[in-house]
């Protein structure tokens, strides 16, 4: 195996206007570095282009007609073909893109960048690659994904070939994959100090007094049928501490349960790590599952669909490498294209969607992931859940979970906010056309296949008018939304109710057609045209239901989105259909989180979950944490958040806490406007923020590659869920405290209902939230014992409202009252040493 990794540094983007001033290259002999050559192309005319010839002469010897290997080739090979062309010299050398090669051996990684690469395979590089280590990381990575590529299945390794010439491919060296050892299993303990004496043994497991005795509650819960709110801050290890107790009780008792968790990821953290480690340590045998939504997984008809169009190998490759060898078919596996928009719009392509679904009559019924998921679900003990797919379930009336005896939901801080947007109903511009292209996506459009096969000219009619009546019904809605969000009632709608009829007899008369037509279709396409019909009856019923508010329960409301205008229907009130169609079914209840409560008990969440006055229990566990080296300040001395002067300010003390600290500092806002106005004023530090530069998951690799001082501005979504431990964050700045929007629809609407029953809003609506919501955003601060840092309260009214007390509790360590700026930069040498 011989072959030249190479990395060039130009002056621009364009090939056509830019020039190489860099060239890096390095002959790989056996997978080794043999040799490097490194030149820097002088500019100017003359002799610096006659030296220039020289260098490149020297160039196309050493690439010789060896296999070229470059990260992002695209622009590479057409800068080094037209420099090499201006000297007429030609390179018909064999490229490989190491990026896409990464990204179609390793699809669960997100990152596949040089950097990435570098981490984890060359981590004695340079971490800042010019462009010889760039070269080298390059070739290192060539390597690794060739080895890796030998021990995949035989249809994954053929989709990695997709991207790689003859000549690499042949390089590839099957390795036959060892069965799995199974180990012999050990007697479960049979009581709860017995597991963690079990776990003990484990190497580098930590014994916390704390987490046994959340997971003596956990257990105490299960045995008396009881609800417990049990809140248990970071650092208490409340994950193995409701696993532990909940196994031990499925092994002995062999009902079901679900562990309903807020994010994907956490699901996947606890299938991929924490229940197979504590399955094998304590013998435990018992069935697991994870379920999603259907549209999390793939659907291989469509994909087979896929593969007949013209998608390029750097995105199918990877989407084939990893079908080849998946065991589930769920597309959050596919990390390496959900991280790119072309990756996500290929992906979105394969979904199993519920009405293209043909059920029985699909080849590949046997193969679904989606079915094998809810089937495997079915049958299991344990099925870990998200917190959208409970309340799907509620919603279904238990039809996706099935009957099931205990059920412990995870960050249930969140729960309310998850289950009402389960419930609710929405309706944008994009509801309708998913399903009009798939009816005449051109010549693969079903309504071109049916029409080799049978007269189609009463549905394309029917769908025409859909279309028509589509483009009138926006046009008349748009121009009534005014503002970013706001409610609505029938009067509201009242002018556009002549479009919405239309619009939705047009579908109806859709619908029927399709049935029609099925009657005359064979069986395959026959089950997909019902599915279509059903499909546009749902979508006529549910303008009906939007457009014709009626619903006493419900909240109609409307907002804006980048996409445009969302019409919803949400349900006010949460607690009666949770006490009805979940608590009230269930052996035992437990709702855990590291935030549940704004003072002594959780009275707020228990009344919005519909627990208030039941047998429930609250118990609390604080960090464990010393929080020895935080400081936390309220800043007396800026403007209220509402003064125009205040952006400046907040964005002048920002800097001068980073620059002069040397760390990386996160900004928490609670709108875009401020945050936007913040940044205006950020020039002397490294700044990201939240919608200019990227959204969470890519600002977060974005933000821990930055060298500090560095600072993020984040919005809503970073102020939870966000793991910076150690020097990837040591600043913390709360811009404004965090109360409800009292203009927002859902808030409008919780606080007539809560007036209508004689309770105070303030009291028990926007205090309590505004107080959590604080305590979730200074938790991002300190993610492990030994974190240090600093906590700053940039709104005075911490410090001077009547309020202010349940604000300055719910901070981990009794803060600072600054008057000056220069008070709180004193103490950064005694915290950051």
């Amino acid at each position: 195996m011989e072959f030249v990794a190479l990395d060039l540094s130009c002056t621009g983007p364009d090939p056509a206007r830019d020039r190489i001033w860099r060239i890096a290259c390095v002959r790989f002999h056996g997978g080794t570095p043999e040799a490097e050559l490194v030149h820097t192309l002088p500019s100017g005319r003359d002799e610096a282009l006659a030296a220039s010839q020289a260098l490149l002469h020297r160039v196309k010897a050493f690439l010789a007609d060896h296999v070229i290997v470059a990260h992002n080739t695209l622009s590479k090979q057409a800068f080094l073909t037209r420099a090499l062309r201006v000297h007429g010299l030609e390179a018909e050398n064999p490229w490989v893109d190491t990026l896409t090669l990464s990204r179609a051996v390793w699809t669960h990684l997100g990152d596949h960048t040089l950097a990435a690469a570098r981490r984890r395979l060359t981590p004695s590089l340079p971490a800042e690659g010019g462009a010889l280590s760039d070269a080298l990381t390059a070739g290192h990575l060539f390597v690794a994904a060739l080895t890796a590529t030998g021990s995949l299945p035989e249809g994954a390794r053929h989709a990695v070939t997709m991207v790689l010439p003859e000549e690499a491919a042949r390089w590839i060296v099957p390795v036959q994959r060892a069965a799995p050892s199974t180990p012999q299993p050990m007697p479960t303990p049979t009581s709860l100090d017995g597991c963690f004496t079990r776990l003990q043994a484990a190497s580098g497991w930590q014994d916390r007094p704390g987490q046994r005795a959340y997971a003596q509650a956990v257990a105490d819960t299960l045995d008396t049928g009881q609800t417990a709110l049990l809140e248990a801050g970071p650092g208490t290890g409340k994950t193995y501490g409701y696993l532990v107790p909940l196994l031990l009780r499925l092994q002995h008792d062999r009902g079901r349960a679900v562990v309903a968790t807020r994010t994907r990821a956490l699901q996947e953290q606890i299938v991929a790590k924490d229940l197979p480690f504590l399955v094998e340590r304590l013998g435990v045998d018992i069935r697991t599952a994870v379920l999603k939504g259907r549209e999390n997984y793939l659907c291989p008809r469509r994909l087979q669909e896929a593969q007949t169009r013209l998608h390029p190998p750097e995105l199918m490759a990877p989407v084939l490498a990893w079908a080849g060898r998946t065991e589930t078919g769920d597309l959050d596996e596919v990390a390496a294209l959900t991280a790119v928009p072309e990756g996500r719009r290929l992906l979105s392509t394969l979904r199993d969607v519920p009405y293209l679904c043909v059920g029985r009559a699909c080849p590949w019924r046997r193969r679904c992931p989606s079915r094998q998921a809810r089937e495997s679900a079915r049958e299991a003990q344990l099925v870990i859940a998200n917190h959208a797919l409970v309340g799907s379930d509620v919603d279904s009336e238990g039809s996706i979970l099935g009957p099931y005896a205990w059920i412990i939901v995870d960050e249930a801080h969140a729960f309310a906010r998850s289950v009402r947007d389960a419930l609710s109903r929405r309706l944008s511009p994009a509801s309708i056309p998913p399903l009009l292209g798939a009816l005449r996506r051109g010549k693969t459009g079903a309504l071109a296949r049916w029409g080799e096969l049978v007269p189609v000219d009463l549905c394309s009619h029917a769908w025409k008018e859909v279309v028509t009546t589509h483009r009138a019904f926006w046009s008349a809605v748009s121009p009534l939304l005014g503002g970013e969000t706001g409610r609505y009632d029938a009067r509201f709608t009242q002018p556009v109710h002549h479009q919405a009829h239309a619009l939705s007899e047009s579908l109806h008369a859709l619908s029927g057609a399709l049935e029609d037509l099925a009657g005359l279709l064979p069986d395959e396409e026959a089950a997909l045209a019902r599915g279509f019909a059903a499909e546009a009856v749902h979508l006529g019923t549910l303008i009906e239901s939007l457009l014709f508010p009626s619903e006493e329960d419900r909240v109609f409301w409307y907002t804006q989105e980048r996409s445009g205008p969302v019409l919803v229907a949400s349900p006010v009130e949460l607690g009666e259909t949770l006490q009805r169609e979940l608590w009230s079914s269930r052996a035992a209840s437990v709702l855990t989180s590291a935030t549940l409560s704004a003072d002594e008990e959780a009275s707020t969440l228990a009344r919005e979950l519909g627990l208030e006055g039941q047998d429930t229990v609250f118990a609390r566990w604080p960090s464990p944490f010393p929080f020895s080296h935080v400081r936390a300040f309220v800043t007396k001395f800026l403007p209220r958040p509402d003064d125009p002067s205040y952006p400046k300010a907040l964005a002048m003390m920002v800097e001068q806490l980073a620059i002069v600290s040397g760390r990386r500092g996160l900004v928490l806002f609670t709108s875009a406007q401020m945050l936007q106005a913040c940044l205006v004023h950020m020039h002397e530090v490294a700044t990201l923020a939240q919608g200019r530069d990227g959204e969470r998951d890519r600002l977060l690799t974005r933000f821990r590659e930055l060298p500090p001082p560095a600072v993020l501005l984040g919005l809503d979504t970073l102020w939870e869920g966000v793991d910076l431990p150690g020097e990837e964050l040591e600043l913390l700045v709360v811009a404004r405290l965090p109360f409800p929007v009292p203009s927002d629809p859902l808030v409008e609407a919780e606080c007539e209902r809560l007036q209508a029953s004689g309770i105070q809003p303030f009291r028990e609506l926007f205090l309590p939230h505004a107080v959590l919501r604080l305590r979730q955003g200074v938790g991002r601060l300190v993610r492990k014992e030994e974190d240090r840092g600093v906590i700053v309260i940039a709104d005075p009214r911490a410090g001077t409202a009547s309020y202010r007390k349940a604000f300055l509790q719910a901070l981990p360590v009794e803060p600072t009252l600054s008057r000056s700026v220069e008070e709180i930069l004193a103490c950064l040498p005694e915290i950051f040493g």
